[in-house]
């Protein structure tokens, strides 16, 4: 799988829970939109992740850490969000490797 489509969010708390052996190892392009209860991606913050290329998240305002770094998300290259959503996250290792990489826009 290359890219998932937006997730309807309805109880959505974590998209991958830490069990998931691998992930998504094939996943080029991770979006996530109006899920505003979600509070992380995977708990599991040692999962490779080594196609990604793109994330793109939109009102995710309860997602403060995202599982991706310099070792595990080597293809990385493309970040999409809101300055409010980047200016909440609390992982700064993140936020230090990948700012460079943020096209990120004012709060909707």
């Amino acid at each position: 799988m290359k890219e998932i489509p937006s997730a309807d969010e309805s109880l959505i708390l974590s998209v991958w829970d830490s069990g998931d052996s691998g992930a998504m190892p094939n996943l080029e392009v991770l979006e996530l939109v109006d899920m505003k209860k979600l509070e992380t991606i995977c708990a599991d913050e040692s999962l490779a992740w080594p196609k990604l290329k793109e994330l793109r998240i939109y009102r995710c305002r309860k997602l403060k850490r995202v599982p991706f770094d310099k070792e595990n998300a080597t293809g990385l290259k493309l970040i999409k969000g809101e300055q409010a959503w980047w200016d909440n996250l609390s992982n700064e290792e993140f936020i230090e490797h990948f700012k460079s990489f943020g096209i990120l826009r004012q709060s909707v």
